[in-house]
């Protein structure tokens, strides 16, 4: 049987139990109606049938928290993954060495201390998300920003 939704899962501890009811039901008639050999014949029979059932009542109930945990996880990644892909699709700054958000503010721009006479410039930056400052070598020549 396929899962569709959530409800057919609600569904299979009540047939399950529903199962149950008629084998006690079918047990209580061959205590009625036959008469001894028959009946523990009969009971022997039956008692392995109701154990069977109420195994897979077991299993399905157990089975039914597990998915019901599992739909609260993928709908709780889902929106996880939608809130990254919304802050990772459209960067809006720098990746910072710390934290690794995109984040980083350009604050200054300066010649780079020995090649700067070549072209070289480090941009010097702060992370909104961490607050650390940090710098990396910029090439060519860069207006100042912020």
């Amino acid at each position: 049987m396929r899962i569709q939704c959530a409800r057919s899962i609600v569904a299979w501890p009540q047939h399950s139990m529903n199962i149950l009811t008629h084998l006690q039901e079918l047990d209580d008639l061959i205590v009625k109606h036959t008469q001894p050999p028959v009946t523990t014949i009969l009971r022997n029979k039956l008692a392995f049938a109701i154990e069977q059932a109420q195994a897979h009542s077991a299993a399905v109930e157990r089975q039914e928290k597990t998915l019901a945990t599992q739909i609260e996880t993928i709908e709780r990644l889902m929106k996880q993954n939608q809130e990254l892909v919304a802050k990772y699709e459209h960067p809006d700054g720098d990746r910072c060495p710390f934290c690794h958000a995109l984040a980083g503010r350009l604050k200054r721009i300066n010649p780079h201390p020995a090649l700067g006479p070549a072209g070289l410039n480090v941009g010097y930056y702060k992370c909104q998300h961490c607050g650390k400052d940090y710098d990396k070598n910029l090439a060519g020549p860069r207006s100042i920003s912020n």
